[in-house]
């Protein structure tokens, strides 16, 4: 994805970084780079075609700030903002976030709580996906008019997780990725979440260390073998093997999702999480990527 990429539509920069969270993580960020990841995998979908999308996700219908939060300014180092953080300190955790990222980038506060991340993804692994989508973010916002909205927005989200000050992790074995892909893509969770988090996961692969991509894979594995209370969690994908499995069949599956799908702005996040998993999938795990597009 280009640094500063070409945007789609206009003021998807702007919007992504002034969604606020409505019950309990904000989905703009994540939600922005999955456009353009989309848009830069295919740059022939039309402004017209994007438009049609977003308005299919339900884009304007998420809650959103134009203004900064009111905080004070302060110097705070970074172990010390850690502790803000951890204990839920507000507004200061604001200016916790801005002082931090000021000395060492916005991007280094988002990778120090990789590894809890990685080790506890959180419900439908949302600590985990959002968190990679912040460090994905970074160099598009980076010194732009939108980076201050965007401190707020991690800053909401470090808050949310309620990450402790210091990072710790569990290390063990971690299952083969072929088999993960093939139990997440039968029980790809509510909205293809746990399909969503694998392809974060396998898209900032490069970044992670061994035990953080080994955690990250034990609880997709997990996850997909877990019966969740709520029913709809419970996704179940079954796909025929005698369905064509090409380029052009996904490309229109996606825009078939993008546009005609279940009305949510987890629309554009799964189209991207299954357009990122096509790359990886099997020729036999293919049909069922289809046909979680056209279930969804």
């Amino acid at each position: 994805m280009p640094l500063k990429p070409s945007l789609p539509v206009p003021g998807l920069l702007q919007d992504g970084a002034q969604m606020v969270a409505h019950i309990r993580h904000s989905h703009g960020i994540k939600a922005t780079m999955a456009v353009l990841a989309l848009a830069d995998r295919y740059p022939q979908w039309t402004p017209e075609f994007w438009k049609s999308a977003l308005a299919r996700a339900r884009w304007d219908a998420e809650p959103r700030t134009r203004e900064r939060v009111a905080a004070p300014t302060a110097d705070v180092p970074p172990a010390r903002a850690r502790t803000i953080l951890a204990r839920n300190v507000v507004p200061y955790s604001y200016s916790a976030v801005r002082s931090w990222a000021a000395r060492d980038g916005g991007g280094a506060v988002a990778a120090w709580y990789l590894e809890q991340a990685c080790a506890d993804p959180g419900y439908l692994g949302h600590r985990l996906s959002i968190l990679l989508a912040f460090l994905v973010s970074w160099p598009v916002y980076a010194q732009t008019e939108h980076e201050g909205l965007w401190l707020d927005r991690l800053c909401e989200y470090l808050l949310a997780c309620g990450f402790e000050p210091q990072a710790a992790a569990a290390d063990g074995p971690a299952p083969q990725l072929d088999a993960v892909l093939g139990d997440v893509l039968e029980r790809p969770g509510f909205f293809g979440h746990h399909a969503i988090t694998l392809a974060w996961t396998l898209r900032l692969r490069d970044q992670l260390s061994r035990t953080q991509f080994g955690n990250a894979l034990r609880w997709a594995a997990h996850a997909a073998a877990t019966t969740y209370d709520d029913a709809e969690d419970n996704v179940v994908v079954t796909a025929s093997q005698d369905t064509p499995s090409s380029p052009a069949a996904l490309e229109q599956a996606l825009q078939r999702l993008l546009t005609a799908g279940q009305a949510n702005i987890h629309l554009l996040t799964l189209a991207d999480a299954i357009a990122l998993l096509w790359d990886h999938a099997s020729d036999a795990q293919r049909p069922y990527l289809l046909a979680l597009a056209s279930s969804t």
